[in-house]
Order: C-alpha cells, then sequence, then structure tokens
C-alpha cells in the first residue's frame, strides 16, 4: 500500500525486538508483484538475508572508551550496521553506523553520544530505555518498475541488543 509520504514499503518483520520471532532466516529470497497493480507496474527481484554476526566484545562493551564494536561471522560480503535509540516524551536520537563486515570492528565517534548520561533517557521527560544493537546489513539491490521512481530492498538482521543499558558519558 502507498503510505501518506507517496511511498510504497513494506516491513516484513515488526514489532518488539524483545519479542519479535525471526520472520525470514538467512537465505535467498524472491518478491515478485506479478502482473503489478494501477500505480507500479509489474517486477520481480531477487534479494539475500545475510547470515547474523557474533558480537565479540559485547560482555566488555559498555566499560570501553571509545565505543568500538567487534565481531565475527556473517556474510562477509554484507556490512555491519550500530543502531542506537534513546527517547523521552519530547524528544529522540537513532544513531547509525556501517562498516564493512570485513574489517571486524566498528568505533563510533563520541560526539554522537556526548551529553547522553544515565540508565534511562528522559527524567522529568519520560523514561525510555536507550537500546543498542548491531547487526547485519545486506547490500541494497535496485529494481525497477513502471511508474515507479526507484526500487530498493535491503534487510537488517540486528542481534543481540543490550536494553536499559547505561549510557556512556562523553565530554
Amino acid at each position: 500500500m502507498r503510505d501518506e509520504s507517496g511511498q510504497y514499503r513494506a516491513v516484513l518483520a515488526s514489532g518488539s525486538p524483545r519479542t519479535q520471532i525471526d520472520y525470514l532466516v538467512a537465505g535467498n529470497y524472491s518478491i515478485d508483484n506479478g502482473d503489478g497493480g494501477p500505480d507500479v507496474g509489474p517486477f520481480r527481484l531477487d534479494f539475500v538475508v545475510p547470515s547474523p554476526i557474533i558480537w565479540a566484545n559485547r560482555a566488555a562493551f559498555l566499560r570501553a572508551t571509545p565505543l568500538t564494536f567487534t565481531w565475527s561471522g556473517g556474510d562477509p560480503d554484507s556490512y555491519v550496521v550500530m543502531s542506537s535509540l534513546f527517547a523521552n516524551n519530547y524528544t529522540s536520537n537513532q544513531v547509525l553506523c556501517v562498516a564493512e563486515n570485513r574489517a571486524g570492528r566498528l568505533t563510533v565517534p563520541a560526539v554522537l553520544f556526548r551529553g547522553l548520561t544515565g540508565t534511562m533517557v528522559g527524567g522529568d521527560f519520560g523514561n525510555q530505555p536507550f537500546v543498542l544493537s548491531i547487526g547485519t546489513l545486506a547490500a541494497p539491490g535496485r529494481f525497477s518498475a513502471r511508474d515507479l521512481d526507484i526500487g530498493l530492498v535491503t534487510s537488517i538482521v540486528l542481534t543481540n541488543a543490550l536494553y536499559d543499558v547505561a549510557t556512556p558519558v562523553y565530554h
């Protein structure tokens, strides 16, 4: 379905990352919309859900400065993404950093977390957990169809999230 921004999108897994069951396991998939519809013509595309990585330094991670992720495994031709989310009733912030899987490490610039402290973000403005996760990101695949400006497909397999964690203190 077309959303209010004029984009067509589909999320094949949703819900809380704490309770979401794996929707698609690692492997090759195809999307085919048959004869298309009145707004978008027919298309068929193949995409890959990459194998998950293993977050090697998860146990000692938040005690380190700067924040450096190390990992092993996964598809060597994929990417690794770090995602953090923190919010209160008035504002929110999400940080995404990407590295090639072959690198085996990703250092997040300290400026992205400057000024954050405590185990919950919000205080007087409402408390929400700080969530930090790392996972595998497949290289986006392009496709085309009649009346479609651009078509992209990708998959992200987040794993080993940390919830309600103490955010690092940077000055």
